[in-house]
Formats: C-alpha cells, structure tokens, sequence
C-alpha cells in the first residue's frame, strides 16, 4: 500500500494544475551565497524532525514488545505521520550546501565531509563492534553498509549524496531538474532490487530529497509565501493522512510528496513557530545537534 499511496500523491501533483504549479515551484533567479552562520529557523525544523525519528522508534519499541502493543492502527498511524523526518533532513542538506562551482572547490568540500561526517560515524560504529567482536570482516561489513546501528544507513545515503552532490550542481537550475529528480526516484523506489547493492542501502530513493533543497535553495533562503500555497500544502497531508486510515499499515522513510508537503507547511507556518519562543529555542537547540 505504500507503494500506491505514493504513485497515488504523485499522481494528484502532477495531473491537478494548482497542485503542480505549487508543487513544481518557479526557482528565484539569486546568486547562490555561502552559509556563513547557522540559520535558527533551519535548526528548529531539524529539531522537530529529529523528534519525529525519535517517535518512529518508539513507536518501533511498541510494534515489537507484545505486553506492549494492543492497537496497531493506532502505531501505523503515528508512524506514518512521523515520515516526514528523513525528507526533512536531506531537502535541509540540499538548501545549505554551497553550491560547488569549480573543481577547485572540490577537494576542501570532500575533506570536510570526510572529517565531521565519516570520521566520527566510523568511530561509533568501531566502538559499537568492540562491545561484541565478531571478526576485522564484520566491522568493515557493517562500516560500508550501515549495520552498525539501526539508524546507520542514513549516514551512508548521506554520503552518498555528499558523492553526487557536484555533478548535480551543474545541473540545480536546470527546470527539468525536479521533474527528473521526483521520477528518478519513484522509479527506483518502486523497484526494490535497488535498495541495496550488495547489501549496501543506496541514494536512488532519497535523491530527490537533495535535489528539491538544491533546486528551490534560494526560494527558501529569501522565502516568500507563493499564490495557493496556503491550500496545497494542506491538501496533500490530509490526503495522505486519509490513505495512512483507510489503509493502516507501516509506511517508510520515502514519503516523496507528504514529506515535501510538511517541510513547506514548517515554512509557511515558521513566523508563527518562531514566536512560540520557549518551545521554538528548545527546539533549536535540539536541532543543533543533528549533523
């Protein structure tokens, strides 16, 4: 069912014109500037996202604990809501990155990822094999697939896209660029052979994330709320809320439109979160901690 809600919401944003527009947004035409400090607002969604992945595995807890669990719609149902985290994350990774303009560039911007990103996860994941050895082999196993720890595999999608992320610059301000990136990855996520390779999780399904945060960069850096947004947005939860009720079972972290439809909804909502101030520095400060 997961796979039909999604080819479902895809269906309603491409064929229903306002939805498309809306969805499909015009980029602004602003010469791409570096993030020369964080950006608070950026940290509070970070911070209600990782809220979320904290829900979805407690949520996991009670699936598995039989004295625990006496109501599954009701578990399916917070799951589902809770897929935006993911999504959130990656459209976040693709508006802050600098955009690489030569391959100059290229070397500072690999050794930095290598240092904050790589270094200390292969330091987790080597303190996680020494609590229970299994052999030289294990570890490197679970280094280059993720296996370490549940949550692993999405620093080893985040790498990948750290890989590709230059080759797409070239590319960001092209218009096709979203058309490509929501269809590359429909298509691989409604292909699962390519979930892993050689038991590695890949990028395929995740990258449109990225190259949504790319390709509206500047719309969400100076952002300014767009003619029919405030029905959209709002539309398109609802509907997949609708599908997650209808059809209760356990969605995943691929939620190519409902967790686009969210993060746009903390936009157009984010003056009025910003003055919620106790709740809105917590969150901040929650959200800093994520990478």
């Amino acid at each position: 069912m997961d796979q039909i809600n999604l080819v479902l919401l895809v269906c309603v944003v491409i064929v229903i014109p306002s939805f498309r527009n809306v969805f499909f947004a015009k980029r602004r035409d602003v010469a791409a500037q570096p993030m020369k400090e964080r950006l608070p607002f950026f940290d509070l969604i970070k911070g209600v996202a990782m809220l979320a992945v904290l829900l979805i595995h407690t949520m996991y807890f009670f699936d598995h604990n039989a004295y625990l669990n006496n109501n599954d719609t009701f578990l399916y149902i917070v799951n589902n809501l809770s897929r935006f985290a993911i999504p959130v994350f990656f459209i976040c990774t693709g508006i802050l990155l600098t955009p690489i303009k030569n391959r100059k560039e290229l070397p500072e911007f690999y050794k930095k990822k290598l240092w904050r990103i790589f270094v200390p996860y292969a330091l987790v994941t080597l303190f996680l094999f020494l609590l229970n050895p299994d052999g030289f082999a294990q570890f490197f196993l679970d280094l280059i697939r993720g296996t370490g720890a549940v949550p692993f595999y999405f620093v080893i999608v985040l790498l990948q896209l750290y890989l590709i992320y230059p080759w797409l610059c070239k590319w960001r301000k092209k218009r096709w660029f979203l058309f490509g990136g929501l269809f590359f990855s429909l298509l691989y996520y409604l292909s699962p052979l390519t979930y892993f390779i050689w038991g590695i999780p890949t990028f395929f399904k995740f990258a449109f994330f990225l190259m949504y945060g790319m390709y509206l960069r500047e719309h969400f850096l100076y952002y300014k709320k767009q003619e029919n947004e405030w029905f959209v947005w709002p539309a398109l939860v609802l509907l997949y809320l609708g599908i997650i009720i209808i059809a209760p079972e356990k969605y995943y972290n691929h939620q190519l439109i409902y967790g686009v439809a969210i993060f746009n909804l903390l936009f157009y909502f984010g003056a009025q979160i910003m003055q919620l101030k106790k709740v809105g520095r917590w969150l901040i400060k929650y959200g800093q901690l994520s990478l």
